[in-house]
């Protein structure tokens, strides 16, 4: 018995005793990611693959679905988006940041940058998204999200695995 609680608290010490993690910097404000994301709703599901550009203020995508077909391309700033696809061109606006795609659905494309980089994750609830990190990556000292889930409460998910960040200068 003795020697059953010795081992206990030497093995609850030595968890003590470990090095603590050193900070990660911080990924600027300016950054690409690529990635293949997957989407699925009560209608339709699909997937492509996706290039995401951020800045302060902007926030640009791409999406493709496999060899380039169904191209989309998403520029934003505060105020609207303009979406350029097959289909044309089109400016949508934004109210408070938000993005109206369906009667029900609505993206904070103000918040998406955050999102995508781990941050603010709860930000999401008051327009009815979570917003789950499924795995973590670490790329030039940078701790990174790797898989996310954005669930909306209708029941639309948006997986995104990424396989590339490039930390803007």
């Amino acid at each position: 018995m003795r020697i059953a609680l010795f081992a206990i608290l030497a093995l609850w010490l030595s968890g003590c005793a470990q090095q603590p993690a050193k900070p990660l910097p911080a990924l600027s404000t300016v950054w690409t990611m690529e990635a293949k994301i997957a989407f699925s709703s009560q209608q339709e599901s699909g997937s492509a693959y996706a290039r995401f550009d951020a800045s302060p203020g902007l926030f640009s995508g791409e999406l493709q679905g496999t060899f380039g077909i169904g191209k989309t391309r998403i520029d934003c700033n505060l105020s609207y988006c303009n979406v350029s696809n097959q289909k044309g061109n089109q400016r949508l606006w934004l109210t408070e940041g938000k993005l109206s795609l369906q009667p029900n659905l609505v993206l904070p494309v103000h918040q998406l940058p955050d999102w995508l980089v781990g941050k603010n994750l709860d930000s999401g609830v008051e327009s009815g998204w979570t917003i789950e990190i499924q795995a973590w990556q670490e790329q030039n000292g940078l701790r990174l999200p790797q898989k996310l889930r954005l669930t909306h409460a209708d029941g639309n998910n948006l997986k995104i695995f990424v396989t590339r960040w490039t930390p803007g200068q």
